[in-house]
């Protein structure tokens, strides 16, 4: 007598079946497909074999009497509530196995792949999104800046027009005011160079020259004691440089400047020693201050730092000085134009700004438009003169 195996697919996946048993045979069963296989006997001991999809081992094997139920048995493969597990159900037997929803993992996984390229794709999207904002800001902050130039020209314009004779009556006083300040350092100019003349200039510095390093205590090399004036003090400048920025990197950038402005500006000796005092009282005097304060600062600022205090030291004892240093430090920077050059001198000249306000202005547009650098100037000129006002 024989019996009948009904096997029932409710899931979405393909599985493969092998019914062992006196006849038996295998197949594919596809998503929510059916089964039905005769047995020519009934044995007590029959087995149902499933393999999942592509899987080269089974996921079950099902013992079972064929015996029962007049012989007609039906299984029912389905996913649990939570579609974690896939279970095998027998209505003629009590034990129902599980084992892993492979096609549930499949689906999990493509869907968690899917869901980070999706994840991946708005993040660039959000990227691109931040970049182009951060980039029309740039340019919107850009445009208003350029506006607020403008505005504030076109405005100071219409200011200096309807003052013009107001402002020439102050400029006149102004004007002799300022003519009579730079009489009187143009006259001490003279007087120094007239008194350079009449002394021995060259004997007076090397006793002051001597003085510095006794006051400052300093040794200098025995093979330059007998070297010239001007060697020996350039040598002590350098050494002072260096050992103001503590690397030899640093300093050879501001030796370079000061010996270019130097050269440029055709600086007498007296000016020079002027120079190399400064250097001196910045690098001894404020030793402790600089160390604390540079160990901070990034290598340009470093830099920068050292020749604004070097002005800033140098106004104090000799403007003079510190004027025709500037300016002939500004020929170093190649990436400044002539006419913002020009601007600047006249700003020095007319004393709206120091020498180290200048250096600042250097540093602070240093890499800019050099026509918005001329509005700049422009605007600041034009504000000082409202200023008179």
């Amino acid at each position: 007598m024989g019996a009948s195996v009904s096997i029932r697919n409710q899931t979405p996946y393909t599985w493969h079946y092998e019914l062992v048993g006196d006849g038996g045979g295998s197949g594919t069963l596809h998503g929510w497909g059916s089964v039905e296989r005769k047995l020519n006997s009934r044995w007590i001991h029959c087995y149902l074999k499933l393999r999942y999809d592509n899987h080269s081992s089974n996921s079950f094997s099902y013992e079972f009497n064929s015996h029962k139920q007049d012989g007609s048995q039906t299984f029912t493969i389905i996913e649990t509530s939570g579609r974690s597990l896939i279970q095998l159900l027998c209505d003629t037997e009590s034990n129902s196995p599980t084992c892993p929803n492979y096609g549930k993992q499949e689906e999990d996984r493509i869907r968690q792949q899917q869901e980070e390229m999706e994840r991946r794709r708005q993040e660039e999207q959000r990227r691109r999104q931040q970049e182009e904002r951060r980039r029309q800001e740039q340019l919107e902050r850009e445009r208003t800046i350029q506006q607020e130039i403008e505005r504030e020209s076109e405005l100071s314009g219409r200011k200096v027009s309807k003052g013009r004779e107001k402002l020439r009556q102050k400029l006149s006083l102004k004007g002799q005011q300022r003519h009579h300040q730079r009489t009187q350092v143009l006259h001490q100019m003279i007087e120094d160079d007239a008194a350079a003349i009449k002394r021995d200039e060259h004997g007076d510095l090397k006793n002051k020259f001597d003085e510095l390093l006794k006051k400052y205590k300093i040794t200098e090399d025995k093979s330059m004691q007998e070297d010239k004036l001007e060697n020996r003090m350039k040598n002590l400048q350098n050494e002072l440089t260096l050992q103001y920025f503590g690397e030899p990197q640093l300093s050879i950038w501001c030796q370079l400047t000061i010996d270019c402005a130097i050269s440029q500006g055709e600086q007498s000796l007296t000016e020079r020693f002027s120079i190399l005092t400064a250097v001196t009282e910045l690098t001894l005097t404020n030793d402790s201050d600089t160390d604390s304060k540079e160990d901070q600062l990034p290598d340009w600022d470093q830099k920068y730092d050292f020749l604004i205090s070097l002005l800033e030291q140098l106004y104090s004892t000799n403007p003079t000085v510190a004027q025709k240093l500037v300016l002939s430090i500004l020929d170093v920077f190649t990436e400044v134009s002539e006419k913002n050059k020009g601007h600047l001198s006249q700003i020095l000249f007319n004393m709206i700004w120091t020498p180290s306000e200048i250096l600042l202005f250097l540093r602070g547009v240093s890499g800019i438009n050099q026509d918005l650098a001329t509005s700049i100037l422009q605007t600041s000129w034009i504000f000082s003169l409202l200023s008179l006002l």
